[in-house]
């Protein structure tokens, strides 16, 4: 009898992300990372429900201990986001009673209705919403049964969701000061800002480079040539340079669109075909972050981001951060001190800063020296830590 009593208390809760779109490039983002660290943290048994579809048919059924369930979608043919998710709504129906955790991304009605259904049928599980942006939805609207029916199912969420976490202190002010159906929801809202894969990379035993180890390499990373990537603006500033012993790596794959644009840069600037070269996609996490490992300058041209995981990569890979103002980089140049924010579309100050820096007029070494990165902690593990879930009280990791 004292054995069934203690697999009873052994037993772990369960976690479960429902998420509507799962594929290879989410495991290094915070889609993946943010539950395997609340599992290693909390202890929690983790499972990542899916639809799968012909791009994710390969995934294995467990990646470092996190259970990957995809679910085949009857639904996938039909015209809304809304309808094309009530696969995931079935599914909680079925397993809500064992689900200790539900967790979701993003404040949308399909959130909205698939939290408030499982909290019905599960009043005792814990409901959690990464959830920047959104607001909109949950504010109030008025006339007509739609809306009526609307307001219903939001204030019930509201009531019932048990954490909403945000990513940057803009978006966790804006929560507090929206108006949400006239629920205050302050004692439910976390800030915790996206981390770095601190363990992936005790696993690839990567060795950080010194100042002095590292190369005269300026990167980018992302999906290149895309309208909000803005890519254009950094090779507008880098036609303008003069690169001495430095080059610049755009590191990603190319939007098919944005080909033209490189030809023609490379047309007017010959000179440049070995300096501002284009890697082509790469997904293998230890070769991406050896291209940071090696760099000096990290540079983002976005003119829109959510926060960006590549800010903490930088970050801990010690690279001198160049950003156009976009969620989350306050948050990261503000950590380690070691950077700049320029404006949107301000090429001029782009080519300026970069000028600066090749002819060795901005000293990042004295800068870099100046700053202790030994206790610079950009990790998921802290940031969930400091966030306080509240889900469990963390388990004391082992040494």
């Amino acid at each position: 009898m004292s054995g069934n009593k203690e697999r009873i208390k052994e037993k772990k809760k369960t976690l479960y992300l429902v998420f509507n779109h799962f594929e290879k490039e989410h495991l290094g983002k915070d889609v993946f990372l943010v539950p395997y660290y609340l599992g290693k943290i909390y202890g929690f048994d983790v499972n990542i429900v899916y639809p799968k579809t012909k791009t994710n048919a390969y995934m294995p059924k467990e990646i470092r201990g996190v259970k990957l369930i995809p679910l085949k979608n009857i639904f996938a043919f039909l015209p809304s986001k809304l309808l094309k998710e009530l696969v995931f709504l079935f599914y909680v129906i079925k397993h809500a009673k064992s689900i200790d955790i539900l967790m979701r991304f993003h404040l949308s009605r399909e959130t909205v209705l698939i939290g408030t259904v499982y909290k019905w049928l599960n009043p005792k599980g814990f409901l959690y919403v990464k959830g920047d942006g959104g607001r909109r939805f949950l504010k109030p609207s008025f006339g007509g049964f739609k809306h009526i029916l609307k307001r219903f199912i939001c204030k019930n969420f509201l009531h019932n969701v048990d954490l909403i976490s945000t990513e940057t202190k803009k978006n966790y002010e804006e929560f507090l000061n929206t108006d949400l159906l006239g629920i205050d929801i302050s004692a439910k809202l976390r800030l915790m800002y996206n981390g770095f894969d601190a363990d992936l990379m005790k696993e690839f035993a990567v060795n950080k480079k010194t100042f002095a180890q590292k190369e005269n390499l300026i990167i980018t990373v992302g999906r290149l040539g895309t309208e909000e990537k803005n890519t254009q603006m950094l090779l507008d500033a880098a036609s303008g340079l003069d690169m001495k012993n430095y080059k610049i790596a755009l590191i990603g794959p190319v939007d098919a669109r944005f080909q033209t644009y490189i030809d023609n840069f490379y047309a007017k600037n010959p000179h440049l075909q070995d300096k501002v070269v284009f890697t082509g996609a790469v997904y293998d996490k230890a070769e991406l972050w050896a291209w940071y490992n090696k760099s000096k300058v990290f540079i983002l041209t976005s003119l829109y981001e959510g926060f960006a995981n590549v800010f903490a990569e930088a970050v801990n890979f010690e690279n001198y951060l160049i950003s156009t103002e976009v969620s989350g980089v306050k948050e990261m140049t503000g950590v380690s001190g070691y950077g700049e924010i320029i404006p949107q579309n301000d090429t001029a100050r782009l080519r300026l800063l970069l000028q600066q820096i090749i002819n060795g007029e901005t000293d990042l070494e004295s800068l870099y020296d100046k700053i202790n990165w030994n206790n610079i902690d950009v990790s998921w593990g802290k940031f969930i830590k400091e966030a306080a879930l509240g889900m469990a009280d963390p388990k004391k990791e082992t040494q």
